[in-house]
């Protein structure tokens, strides 16, 4: 079978109420297709800079319903989806702020929790046609290197009874923030997967990445046995991304990295960053795996998402909601010049290779006071720099260059001057 509905055009209509079913999908490799109806159940807190993108991509690969459990958010983001869902109301958003008011330790399982109540209403309920589910994250982009290749067409292919897990690419960040997914996508591999299931198959235990199916295995995105690691029962001792996989934009930008780890520590604790960061990764990074999209495939895809956000009325509430993100990163910076007193080592490790002005300005003047208070010991001026190096090669030769003049035929301080400046190129 070519194509079917063939009297529907493909894209996106904001003058009509839309239905992802009724898009002209090609199926590749196939003469049969199995009626699938697709859903993407997501936690947002806080993500209006990037919700209404994120919508959109995934309507136009075809998913045919879109819920947004939404958290702790004071954002536009539920402006957003309610205008959005007044032209396309298979999108919709719940709120789940619930979790948190069970006392005790509950909050620290909120996805899982948000997650099962949101898959129960769906098989409950009495409309229900959903015959697959994919837990997503809002920085999470399913993605194919065919572009044309929809969700529904792409399940058909690879067998729509199966359940799949796709390798999660870690995406390199953006020098300029806010940027839209791009269609050269390059990025680091991770074992971590995400996962879409049928619900056929039945519902054990719900997991972020790879949920616990009553029948039957996973399968890689290329159909072949998907096979745990030793360290992880979510993460794959695979590394495979054809043809299919999940576009983690982790990072996006230093700025919104920073902005990020204001989100919070869900299990509490001293430091309010989100402590399972582990910093930007370093700028000489060679990326393990590239994608670049089809040229005239992307540019449609383009149009139409800027025709969606015009036609919906969506930019001033993007904007709003970055102007939030950037409000966001100054009350981070403000965090972590009061917190590099007494965390200085975690925070180093929190903020490694985030080059912006003011993260830069404030861990150096923070060392600065260290340094004045090591009053010329030069072991304790060495041994700084060699702490800082995990943070930024810059500010750890800056540092050893202090030490290099209180001692300047030290051999050991020499050999590290010249080893940062050769890693640097200067």
């Amino acid at each position: 079978l070519e194509e079917w509905l063939p009297t529907t055009e493909p894209g996106l209509s904001a003058n009509s109420t839309f239905s992802a079913r009724d898009w002209k999908k090609k199926i590749r490799g196939t003469s049969t297709m199995e009626p699938i109806v697709t859903k993407i159940i997501a936690v947002a807190k806080d993500e209006g800079a990037y919700l209404a993108e994120w919508i959109f991509y995934h309507l136009y690969k075809g998913f045919d319903e879109i819920e947004v459990l939404i958290n702790r958010t004071t954002d536009p983001s539920r402006t957003i989806i309610d205008r959005i869902n007044k032209t396309y109301p298979q999108v919709s958003f719940t709120n789940v702020d619930f979790v948190d008011w069970v006392p005790g330790a509950v909050h620290q399982k909120f996805q899982q929790i948000a997650y099962a109540s949101a898959l129960e209403t769906t098989i409950n309920s009495s409309e229900n046609q959903t015959t697959h589910v994919m837990f997503l994250d809002i920085d999470e982009y399913w993605v194919h290197e065919d572009f044309s290749v929809s969700i529904s067409s792409y399940l058909n292919q690879v067998g729509s009874e199966k359940a799949i897990s796709f390798c999660w690419l870690n995406e390199h960040p953006s020098d300029k923030p806010f940027t839209y997914l791009d269609k050269t996508l390059k990025g680091n591999r991770s074992q971590l997967v995400k996962s879409i299931f049928p619900l056929s198959r039945g519902m054990k235990k719900v997991q972020l990445h790879q949920p616990i199916l009553k029948t039957g295995r996973f399968v890689n995105a290329d159909g072949s046995r998907w096979e745990a690691s030793d360290s992880s029962s979510e993460q794959s001792i695979h590394s495979i991304y054809k043809p299919a996989f999940i576009c983690h934009r982790l990072y996006r930008s230093p700025m919104e990295y920073t902005s990020t780890l204001m989100k919070g520590n869900i299990r509490g604790g001293e430091i309010p960053f989100k402590t399972n960061r582990h910093g930007l990764p370093n700028g000489t990074l060679i990326p393990q795996v590239s994608l670049e999209m089809d040229h005239m495939n992307w540019v449609e895809y383009e149009n139409e998402r800027d025709d969606f956000i015009r036609k919906l009325d969506l930019q001033s509430l993007i904007d709003d909601s970055r102007e939030f993100v950037k409000e966001r990163y100054d009350a981070s910076v403000d965090t972590l010049r009061k917190l590099l007193p007494v965390h200085h080592k975690q925070l180093i490790k929190l903020f490694s290779n985030v080059e912006c002005e003011e993260v830069e300005a404030t861990f150096s003047a923070y060392h600065d006071e260290l340094i004045r208070s090591f009053e010329e010991q030069v072991e304790k001026v060495r041994d700084l720099a060699l702490l800082v190096e995990q943070y930024s090669t810059v500010e750890a030769l800056r540092i050893m260059e202090i030490a290099l003049s209180l001692r300047p035929d030290g051999p050991k301080i020499k050999a590290k001057v010249m080893a940062y400046r050769e890693k640097l190129d200067i």
